[in-house]
């Protein structure tokens, strides 16, 4: 259920990308949509990845019981709520280093 819930999260990531775009004039178009994010997109889902793998061991357990009551979030919402924000976090983060990256490359 929380690589379910990352990878909505990560899903909703893109699709806010895609309604709050600057040029609205185009539709839709996958192939498109592919070769502009296709290098944010695999970094994005790796590195969602090695998170939600790292999340469910032994030890990120134990971590998470031990938390200041300061994230008290966290104690109520647990490892799915954490896997939205994760999902979330790093797509914002990820993307708009990679992009900024890859715009430059580009020059």
């Amino acid at each position: 259920m929380n690589y379910l819930l990352n990878l909505l999260a990560v899903l909703v990531f893109f699709i806010n990308r895609f309604f709050f775009r600057k040029k609205k004039t185009a539709p839709f178009n996958w192939r498109f949509w592919i070769s502009d994010n296709w290098a944010e997109l695999i970094m994005i889902i790796i590195l969602n990845l090695m998170f939600m793998l790292l999340m469910n061991t032994e030890e990120a357990t134990k971590a998470l019981e031990n938390l200041p009551p300061a994230a008290s979030w966290i104690y109520f919402f647990g490892k799915p709520g954490l896997s939205i924000v994760i999902g979330l976090g790093l797509s914002w983060g990820a993307y708009g280093i990679i992009s900024k990256k890859v715009k430059e490359l580009n020059k």
